[in-house]
């Protein structure tokens, strides 16, 4: 039990470089660019755009 709590509450090392963006600016960015175009009227690369970042950080982010 007490791996679970410690894991759930500390923070855990990531492989490769530091977060260079902030997830929640990104997904607020993307989700204003829902409400504004539509699900059907929306890429990925019109998210990547919006979002202002890479298609591997959006990969490593937001996995599917």
């Amino acid at each position: 039990m007490y791996h679970l709590v410690y894991n759930a509450f500390m923070k855990t090392e990531t492989r490769g470089r530091p977060k260079t963006f902030d997830e929640l600016e990104a997904v607020t960015a993307a989700m204003h660019y829902f409400w504004d175009n539509g699900y059907d009227n929306t890429s990925l690369d019109n998210l990547l755009e919006t979002m202002q970042i890479k298609k591997s950080s959006f990969y490593a982010t937001f996995k599917s």
